[in-house]
């Protein structure tokens, strides 16, 4: 069964009226808000085929019927009509988003505020994506019988320190053995290039400070990849609480444990940013384990910052966000992030 003209024009009139009431949606209110020349019996039918071909769910016994995430992603890849800002919307922001620019950290915070107003959902700002460099130099420091040191240096100028415990006690020349070994074998080397072949050779070095080197390994593991992640800024977590869907305590602890988990936020902006680097990504519900079960959709787009370095915006919400204004709010701040960010290397 193809979805024809009057098929596609019952779906998108009831996926945005219940964008705009949260209600099931019935043939008579099609019937009397959409000028489609339609009755409201031959709309049921089709509303009936529809829901045969998944693209509508009937909720409890309800007349009315809900958008699937099916519609949801025909809507947004074929129907959806984007709402512009304002000319004087925008300006206001631009205004506000260069005085802020002395700072990168207050510069997305603001960015996040921004998007958040405009759209009534939760939005999140990501830093541009720093590399964790490589290793530059590595340094192991007696600081007591009992103690030592771990330093690692990397060719960005990164500096970490570590303190860790040692059951038995290690001498002095054990010490810069154990130094020269990590420095020949490491120096110049990403983490990416610290392969299972490299660790098996360390450990034959090591001979009986294998346990030593495994703490090592470890702190160099945690170091490299905590630089090269990313700084998120969120804004309007309440304001999203406040749609209806949200009147479960379920649905509540689901949305907070997304937005308050860094990982899982890392591991949808990466995803969704490498799926189109230089446009809009939509996720809706489903379409993402991370999404599953929790009644939302995310919207990402990205924008270029000095040296080429790229950062991801992104709005959060209910599936039955209001997509048009959401695509073109990203759209406009992407732009004006990019414009802002590429021409002024000290922010």
């Amino acid at each position: 069964m193809d979805l024809d003209g009057r098929k596609i024009a019952i779906l998108k009139a009831l996926i945005e009226d219940y964008i705009e009431t949260a209600e099931p949606v019935g043939s008579r209110t099609i019937a009397k808000k959409c000028d489609i020349g339609l009755s409201s019996a031959t709309i049921r039918n089709e509303m009936s085929d529809l829901e045969e071909m998944g693209y509508l769910a009937q909720p409890h016994t309800s007349a009315g019927r809900i958008p699937s995430n099916l519609a949801y992603r025909l809507y947004v890849d074929s129907l959806i009509e984007n709402i512009r800002a304002t000319s004087m919307e925008m300006e206001f922001i631009k205004q506000k988003m260069e005085s802020h620019l002395s700072e990168l950290n207050r510069f997305l915070d603001f960015s996040a505020k921004a998007i958040s107003d405009s759209t009534g959902l939760t939005a999140v700002t990501g830093a541009p994506t720093v590399s964790s460099g490589a290793i530059s130099h590595f340094e192991i420091v007696k600081a007591s019988e009992h103690y030592l040191m771990f330093i690692l240096v990397t060719n960005t100028g990164m500096i970490k320190k570590r303190q860790v415990r040692i059951l038995t006690p290690i001498d002095e020349n054990s010490i810069l053995y154990l130094k020269k070994i990590l420095n020949d074998e490491l120096a110049g080397c990403t983490l990416e290039m610290i392969t299972s072949e490299k660790v098996e050779r360390l450990k034959r070095k090591f001979n009986d400070n294998f346990e030593l080197l495994g703490i090592i390994l470890e702190f160099i593991t945690q170091t490299m990849e905590a630089a090269g992640g990313s700084e998120y800024y969120f804004s309007g977590k309440s304001e999203t609480l406040k749609a209806p869907e949200f009147s479960s305590m379920d649905k509540v602890l689901g949305f907070l444990d997304l937005v308050e988990d860094k990982e899982q936020i890392t591991s949808l902006m990466n995803t969704a940013a490498k799926d189109n680097k230089n446009g809009i990504t939509v996720v809706i519900g489903d379409e993402s384990p991370i999404l599953r079960d929790k009644d939302l959709s995310m919207v990402v787009s990205t924008y270029k910052a000095y040296g080429g370095k790229n950062g991801a915006i992104a709005v959060i919400g209910p599936k039955r966000m209001n997509y048009g204004k959401v695509i073109t709010t990203l759209e406009a701040m992407s732009k004006l992030m990019s414009e802002f960010l590429e021409n002024n290397e000290e922010g």
